[in-house]
């Protein structure tokens, strides 16, 4: 919803803080690859 104020405000943040949403998002993937990698 605030896709359009943080690309006005600046691309750098909006860059950043959608970085930091795919990592906090693919986390969960990383650790269950890892494991599955372990297990094997």
């Amino acid at each position: 919803m605030q896709s359009h104020l943080s690309k006005a405000s600046g691309s750098r943040h909006s860059r950043v803080s959608h970085f930091a949403t795919l990592a906090v998002v693919l986390t969960p993937v990383w650790l269950s690859l890892a494991a599955a990698t372990g297990l094997i």
